[in-house]
């Protein structure tokens, strides 16, 4: 057969029964003919768009930092109200003792998240506003009790406060599980201005020891979580500690990781995070 010869077919339809009794069934028949040729093009096009992927962007999957393109949502990031342990200023990061009655609220942590919450009610931002309202929590004791202030205070439906199980734990501390903050932390920040891929030493209990790198893979792997998720909504983070919050926050600037320390938390903060994309055409410097 020539690859012009024609294929002939006939389509019957039949009509559905009408109520009328007297009515005679009719029946419907078309005749078409389309070349060889035609018909393995049009076979061949049809199995090019089923099987061409679709665009990244489409597919809204892990958000690029530095950002290239705004970010669907708008976030507020708070740190938990202070806990007892944050009273005492001991580091306490091992994610198998979070839900401790010392990782609880105190008094003042109590009230810094009633503050929290009337900031955002005065600022119009929960469910009485004119986006959708979501918090996103830590599981550890003072961030849920926190997280629970805010959604009595403002009035939210409980589905609308999402625990998160692992992205928002604390910054895995290591050898200085247990030290004093004030003679760890300065240590600390010092290897991390160094190189932000640095770990302190595991600790012996078991606490992991994190980089401020591993902190920020796995908060980026968080927003894009929620970005794919939501659009156009309003979205709290309640991180237990500032380092989770304050190197996203670092990074959605645009800025190294190794500034981070500039957007730190205090116990019981809250404030809106305003990023800022990369710039599409970076200015070059020749060599003198």
């Amino acid at each position: 057969m020539g690859e012009n010869a024609c294929f002939t077919t006939s389509l019957r339809v039949r009509l559905p029964r009408s109520r009328n009794s007297s009515a005679k069934r009719s029946r419907v028949s078309w005749t078409c003919s389309i070349s060889r040729r035609d018909f393995m093009a049009g076979s061949g096009a049809l199995a090019l768009t089923l099987l061409t992927p679709s665009k990244p962007a489409e597919a809204r999957g892990l958000v690029l930092l530095p950002l290239q393109s705004p970010l669907e949502n708008s976030y507020y990031f708070m740190r938990a109200g202070e806990s007892k342990y944050d009273a005492l200023g001991v580091i306490k990061s091992n994610p198998v003792e979070k839900l401790l009655v010392e990782n609880g609220l105190t008094e003042k942590g109590h009230y810094q998240a009633v503050h929290a919450a009337d900031k955002l009610e005065k600022s119009n931002i929960g469910p009485f506003g004119d986006r959708e309202f979501w918090i996103w929590t830590g599981t550890e004791a003072k961030a849920s009790e926190t997280a629970e202030i805010l959604m009595t205070r403002l009035n939210m439906r409980r589905e609308n406060v999402v625990p998160e199980y692992s992205y928002l734990d604390c910054r895995g501390m290591g050898v200085y599980e247990g030290v004093e903050a004030k003679k760890a932390l300065p240590v600390i920040r010092s290897m991390d201005e160094t190189d932000h891929y640095l770990r302190m030493d595991l600790g012996e209990d078991g606490t992991p020891n994190e980089s401020i790198h591993d902190v920020f893979l796995r908060m980026r792997q968080l927003i894009s979580k929620t970005e794919t998720m939501y659009q156009a909504c309003d979205i709290v983070l309640v991180s237990p500690d500032s380092y989770t919050l304050s190197v996203l926050e670092c990074a959605l600037r645009n800025e190294e990781l190794r500034h981070y320390g500039h957007y730190s938390y205090e116990p019981g903060e809250l404030r809106a995070v305003v990023p800022k994309l990369a710039d599409p055409y970076p200015l070059k410097t020749s060599a003198a």
